[in-house]
């Protein structure tokens, strides 16, 4: 990544879980239901003007969902991420480019 200021933080599923019976639970707590969130996202990378909103961001992506969170995201004009999902697709917001560093 490549940024002058400002915040990156990532949130996912794939740390800080434990077995439940046959599933797994992690520590993302979806509002709605009060219980782990279930969404396709595995993990999320946020660029914010500061780290609070980007931790506050990265962990709404992945209770949200790739397709609503992707949606939300770029409702944002001061956010970029990344998105992986749980069957490793890479999802990359449309502001996103502006930080990636390219090797020319």
């Amino acid at each position: 990544l490549r940024i002058e200021r400002g915040g990156v933080a990532t949130s996912g599923t794939d740390y800080r879980r434990w077995q439940h019976g046959d599933s797994f639970n992690h520590h993302l707590i979806d509002p709605g239901t009060g219980m782990p969130s279930r969404s396709d996202v595995l993990a999320a990378t946020v660029i914010a003007p500061n780290v609070l909103q980007a931790e506050a961001a990265a962990k709404a992506l992945v209770i949200l969902g790739s397709t609503a969170g992707l949606d939300w995201l770029e409702a944002r004009p001061a956010l970029a991420g990344v998105l992986v999902t749980q069957i490793g697709e890479i999802i990359y917001s449309q502001r996103m480019d502006e930080y990636l560093w390219r090797w020319k």
